[in-house]
């Protein structure tokens, strides 16, 4: 997930406007990045999805991604004289849980200082905080694999999975090097854990469900986002039940078409990654079908069709319903955050996996907030 909006519109909650970092590490120095935070970056997060049953068959599909920002020259440590209160960095962090059987869709997002451990991303390894939230490695299983923990409280609703990776962790792209934009600078590092096992508890409703299934953990970091003449991206990040695993990210310029940086993964079933370009995936939204948000007015497209040639995949993108919207409280930029169902298109074929789509721009560019 991209976020230089999301770091202004924040920024300038907190009284930082002007001081946000604006260059991020060059592409050599990072090639091997592991999960931690990487501070040479002035921007920075680990995004997680994914879909749990409980054992009544009840479904549930969450998704939380939690951002580090650095203010102008505190990248690496404060400035000097700076106030203990002051701290370098502050951290946003948004989360829904989709409740499939009451088709109901929970969200929260909230923002955090770096100051006194309110909020943190430490360099060692994964562990990341935004007040009580938390994604943290744990102990590595027996196996050697890693294994993370993921806490997220809010309202009553409470989610506690504990996660260990069925695939190796992938650099996208060239070696964890994408573009993010139509411009040459417009790029940003992605690394990702794209199949999880999942097992642990989510409470709703004062009710508790021990859940289990499959999730998928992204990490990436960079400061040019998008190019001016770029209005958002559409990314979907699909988990097919054959094995494999498909990451597409569509660049939209103002005037609705795919820009060139369109580009994508396929993760086979051993984690074998392949690179997609713009000319390997195509996305196109089916009948013109749109929901309309209450909350801020945009209007998101809501039914696609997916074709990967490379991967014999022709899938239909369907969400188990369209309210999937979150909606920032503290000033940033409202986006799509919606569970999805894929099927074999033309529908009926069959349900071959599950997955999450991120809309950012509908409202308004990105690059013009």
């Amino acid at each position: 997930m991209n976020a230089a909006a999301l770091r202004l519109c924040f920024a300038l909650v907190l009284g930082l406007a002007g001081l946000v970092a604006a260059v991020g590490p060059a592409p050599a120095r990072v090639a091997a990045a592991r999960d931690g935070a990487q501070r040479g970056a002035a921007s920075e997060w680990w995004r997680l999805t994914g879909h749990v049953r409980a054992r009544d068959g009840r479904r549930f599909a969450l998704a939380a991604t939690f951002f580090r920002f650095a203010v102008r020259g505190t990248a690496r440590r404060p400035w000097p004289g700076a106030s203990a209160w002051s701290g370098g960095e502050f951290f946003p962090a948004t989360f829904a849980l989709v409740d499939e059987r009451e088709r109901r869709y929970l969200s929260a997002t909230r923002v955090e200082r770096g100051a006194f451990g309110f909020g943190r991303a430490e360099a060692g390894g994964l562990d990341v905080a935004a007040g009580p939230w938390s994604l943290r490695a744990a102990a590595p299983a027996p196996s050697g694999a890693p294994v993370f923990d993921v806490h997220v409280e809010s309202g009553g609703t409470t989610v506690d999975l504990r996660q260990v990776a069925l695939k190796p962790r992938v650099a996208f792209g060239a070696r964890g090097i994408v573009r993010s934009g139509s411009c040459a600078g417009c790029v940003e590092h992605a690394f990702a854990y794209t199949r999880l096992h999942a097992r642990g508890t989510v409470r709703i409703d004062g009710v508790a469900y021990a859940v289990e299934g499959t999730t998928w953990l992204d990490h990436e970091f960079g400061s040019h986002e998008l190019a001016p003449g770029d209005a958002g991206w559409d990314r979907f990040s699909i988990q097919l039940d054959d094995g494999r695993d498909v990451l597409v990210r569509v660049v939209r310029r103002a005037d609705g078409t795919p820009s060139p940086a369109t580009s994508g993964e396929l993760v086979a079933r051993n984690g074998a990654l392949t690179n997609l370009g713009a000319a390997d995936v195509a996305v196109a939204t089916v009948a013109k079908t749109t929901w309309r948000s209450r909350a801020s007015g945009t209007v998101y497209p809501v039914l696609w069709q997916l074709i990967v040639p490379k991967a014999h995949l022709d899938l239909a993108v369907v969400p188990p319903f369209e309210a999937q919207e979150i909606v920032s409280m503290q000033g940033g930029p409202d986006y799509y955050e919606g569970s999805v169902d894929v099927e074999r298109a033309p529908p009926p074929g069959g349900d071959p996996g599950t997955g999450f789509v991120e809309l950012t721009g509908y409202r308004r560019p990105l690059t013009g907030l």
